[in-house]
């Protein structure tokens, strides 16, 4: 006998398999963007911040929002149509990297840790819409867009209790 998943369940897979049957193609300078953001490493320095901006950039065009679009239809989703992402640190206002992979998450956490940096990871259920950036590659990394629309939303939907700015000095000072 054949085990039929439920409609919600169906509806999801048929929605992930339409997007990778028509892919968009990578637009060149988002690409570009991609490869040039990739180049950098953890942490805020200014290049990286200049890097990331420029990607975030590449993603409003409406080549790259076409690409973005249907890499984001391509993600799994919950019953709820909410995605989840992990993300080591807390959720600020702008564009927020973070990855669709508990495991790549892990390994981010560890490497900032090393770094003195905010290892703890946050789990949050975003909506398809809060995703502004997906970074092709292993890392299953995405971008999530918080401002004043939806921080409170996913403020709410978040699994891990975020540490304040306070929290978070006190803890890069070794302070117990």
């Amino acid at each position: 006998e054949e085990v039929v998943p439920p409609k919600e369940e169906r509806a999801d897979i048929e929605r992930r398999q339409e997007a990778r049957d028509n892919p968009v193609k990578e637009p060149e300078n988002y690409k570009q963007a991609v490869e040039e953001y990739k180049s950098t490493e953890l942490g805020g320095s200014e290049n990286a911040k200049n890097k990331k901006d420029t990607l975030v950039n590449e993603a409003q065009t409406e080549e790259g929002k076409a690409f973005v679009d249907n890499q984001v239809a391509q993600l799994e989703r919950n019953e709820d149509g909410t995605i989840t992402v992990y993300r080591s640190g807390t959720l600020q206002d702008g564009h927020n990297p973070a990855t669709t992979d508990k495991k790549t998450a892990e390994l981010i956490a560890n490497e900032r840790k090393k770094q003195g940096l905010s290892s703890d990871i946050v789990e949050v259920n975003v909506n398809p819409s809060d995703i502004s950036v997906v970074v092709p590659g292993i890392e299953s990394e995405v971008f999530i867009k918080i401002d004043s629309t939806n921080k409170d939303r996913i403020d709410n939907s978040t699994k891990k209790e975020q540490k304040t700015s306070e929290q978070l000095t006190t803890e890069r000072r070794g302070v117990k």
